[in-house]
């Protein structure tokens, strides 16, 4: 998990995104496959009562990302 504070969705999307392309394009030995991340992001709510809500919320994107297709960045 990772909090970026003042820190608006696309902003974080985008730095997720460099994330997910850099450990893509890492080399990896042995002849192994490349690095693979999915990433759920979030942003605190005006109904979000607990941390738990937002927690929940990046959770539920990030299997999301996972169903949908591995190494790729989703929106909760």
């Amino acid at each position: 998990m990772a909090i970026w504070p003042e820190t608006d969705t696309a902003a974080a999307t985008q730095v997720a995104e460099r994330m997910r392309a850099a450990l893509d394009a890492t080399p990896v030995a042995n002849g192994l496959p490349p690095y693979t991340v999915s990433i759920g992001v979030t942003m605190v709510q005006a109904g979000d009562s607990t941390v738990d809500a937002l927690i929940a919320r990046a959770d539920a994107a990030l299997y999301q990302a996972k169903a949908q297709d591995c190494n790729q960045i989703q929106k909760g």
